[in-house]
């Protein structure tokens, strides 16, 4: 659990890093060299949330800006699938054990 929480903080780290260019970096795992950015990972436009699954194998980022969500496949660090969701997407997480994927949308005040 320690290890899921130290990645997710990582990415969270990554993502307040990107926000500014609509790219995420991507943290390596080792301790070492857990603040230095191995690879950049093109997402969607204005990237403000993002969750990771909990085996670790899927990220997901909610991008407000063409109000959508990347799907980020790990270890490869390539971009699997890019899902339309409701207006100014602001935030995502995974439930379900990894099998549902909660969306807020900021600008149509709905979830998905």
């Amino acid at each position: 659990m320690a290890r899921l929480l130290s990645h997710v903080r990582m990415w969270m780290l990554a993502l307040v890093v990107a926000t500014a260019g609509g790219v995420l970096p991507a943290a390596v795992a080792t301790p070492a060299a857990a603040r230095a950015a191995v690879d950049t990972i093109p997402v969607g436009d204005n990237p403000l949330g993002v969750t990771v699954s909990p085996l670790g194998n899927r990220v997901y980022v909610a991008n407000a800006g063409d109000d959508s969500v990347s799907v980020i496949g790990r270890p490869s660090n390539t971009v699997l699938a890019t899902i339309p969701v409701g207006d100014s997407t602001a935030g995502v997480t995974v439930g379900g054990l990894g099998t549902l994927l909660y969306v807020t949308n900021q600008g149509s005040d709905s979830g998905r």
